[in-house]
């Protein structure tokens, strides 16, 4: 029986100093919803629209929000400039990531870029991904943007699936860029798998319910016992075996590609094929989905809001004609049709929250912000800010007119910013440019009645947004926009080789 009692009160004794401990983090964490002892909360955020619980959460205590995250402190970020401030001049111990087990360690054998730590690692990783996702380096893929995109207005005159039609096309960009060959169809066995892999791991690892995620120790749990590792390690298994498969092709291919360019590098002797899975790897997986999704969103925004479509083909009918495609060598000349762009990237932001995690205990505006809190940068209550930005629920991309330089917070901000925002920018730019240029965009009918858009359905994935299906009409503006189109394509040269290698060619150059 003694022994019994002594037990109870060590057990009791524990508990009442963990309580005590983790009580006195969050009294000096900002003012926010406080959970239960020992409970993992986000009980505030379990609704069916996630950022309008967001919202809230802002309008009850302020721009800074402590919270928890997976059982751990966390502060939401409501203000862009807060965000500058811990990002940007605070970043050198804002810029790591929320250790989530199961992404990481389980899932992605300890090497993806997105969830990996700041440190040794992230830096050697982020760099070899910068030397061939930079501006400079960005800007030599143009030819190869151009011919994708005139391919996805091709597919669109013969398909009414455009959301098959944008995804073909990102992903066929990013394989040929990444592997040195083309995806030329929608319906291409390739373009299946990646979609699916990639699917499956974004809905998993950003899953924030992972019960390891919170208890680390569980991860030495074996196998056998938990399901939810045999889970991880599978998908990590088939990860690795598609694009360690790609990258075997990739280096015995005729033309540059990035495989080859990573292996040139004199400073990546010492990257392992598994890293290399993921330093590439991570950009198809994060990059598809997200530009697909945005191109969807943009014909919404065009059935939605013909005025801005008008203005915007009003510019491009002066600035391009109607006897050629616009280019993106033309885009210094289209300011109308690049705010649309940034306008739909502020109108539905699709992330709502970025994560981050301090690496040492931090004040800020009088609270203590402790070491491995999560930082969560609201997106969406940036984009929508009324103090920021007039009537933010409206389409409006005169807003971004008076500045072309400022950018969406779609691509984060500080050292963590999305690596491929430059590519992704361009992608976005050429395809919204040339169906703009090319397309008419109307509500769908059925039955004699217009099918309406519910512009706020979208599926929630975690701390990401992907609108519902939803039909719509795009027809050619005019026969002559159609014939451009058509000969354009006869004529376009397909074979990618030699463009690869002007690439290459052009890319060593400029390193040189």
């Amino acid at each position: 029986m003694g022994l019994i009692l002594a037990f109870a009160v060590i057990l009791l004794s524990t508990c009442w100093f963990l309580w005590y401990s983790r009580k006195a983090v969050f009294d000096r964490l900002p003012p926010g919803p406080r959970p239960l002892p020992f409970l993992k909360s986000r009980q505030e955020l379990r609704q069916t629209r996630q950022w309008e619980a967001l919202d809230d959460l802002h309008r009850q205590y302020g721009p800074l929000v402590g919270m928890t995250w997976g059982g751990r402190p966390a502060v939401l970020i409501g203000k862009r400039e807060i965000a500058k401030d811990l990002f940007g001049k605070r970043g050198s111990i804002y810029s790591s990531r929320a250790r989530l087990v199961m992404g990481l360690d389980i899932m992605t054998g300890g090497d993806h870029v997105f969830f990996l730590p700041y440190g040794p690692k992230w830096k050697k990783l982020s760099r070899i991904q910068a030397t061939f996702l930079n501006r400079p380096a960005v800007k030599h893929y143009r030819p190869l943007q151009e011919l994708e995109s005139l391919h996805t207005l091709q597919d669109l005159l013969h398909s009414d699936d455009y959301e098959a039609c944008f995804s073909r096309f990102q992903a066929s960009l990013t394989h040929a860029l990444a592997y040195g060959t083309r995806l030329h169809s929608a319906t291409d066995p390739q373009l299946t798998e990646l979609e699916n892999i990639a699917r499956t791991f974004i809905s998993a690892a950003t899953n924030s319910h992972w019960m390891v995620d919170s208890f680390p120790i569980l991860k030495y749990v074996p196998a056998c016992l938990a399901p939810w590792k045999r889970f991880g390690q599978q998908i990590h298994a088939q990860t690795v075996s598609l694009f360690q498969g790609k990258m075997a092709v990739a280096e015995h291919t005729r033309s540059w590609n990035w495989v080859k360019h990573i292996r040139a590098l004199k400073h990546t002797s010492g990257v392992t094929d598994h890293e290399m899975v993921y330093v590439i790897g991570s950009i198809y997986q994060a990059g598809v989905g997200i530009i697909t999704a945005t191109l969807r969103l943009f014909i919404m925004a065009c059935v939605l809001h013909p005025e801005a479509v008008k203005a915007a083909q009003d510019e491009l009918d002066r600035v391009v004609g109607s006897d050629r495609l616009p280019t993106l060598n033309d885009l210094g000349h289209l300011p109308y049709v690049e705010a649309f762009v940034k306008e739909v990237l502020r109108w539905r932001p699709l992330v709502l929250a970025a994560t981050h995690s301090v690496t040492q205990d931090d004040d800020y505006r009088g609270y203590r912000i402790p070491r491995h809190a999560v930082i969560l940068s609201n997106q969406w209550a940036m984009d929508m800010d009324r103090e920021v930005w007039d009537s933010p629920e409206q389409f409006r991309p005169d807003r971004w007119m008076s500045d072309r330089k400022r950018m969406p917070s779609a691509f984060g901000l500080g050292q963590r910013m999305c690596a491929g925002q430059y590519m992704a920018m361009e992608s976005l730019l050429i395809m919204a440019s040339r169906m703009l240029w090319a397309f008419t965009f109307e509500h769908a009918w059925e039955g004699g009645k217009r099918v309406e858009i519910d512009s706020w359905a979208f599926h929630e994935e975690s701390l990401f947004l992907v609108p519902k299906p939803y039909r719509a009409r795009i027809q050619p503006r005019d026969p002559h926009r159609l014939h451009v189109i058509q000969s354009t394509w006869q004529a376009a040269e397909k074979d990618i080789d030699p463009l690869l290698d002007q690439i290459g060619r052009e890319i060593h150059t400029a390193s040189a």
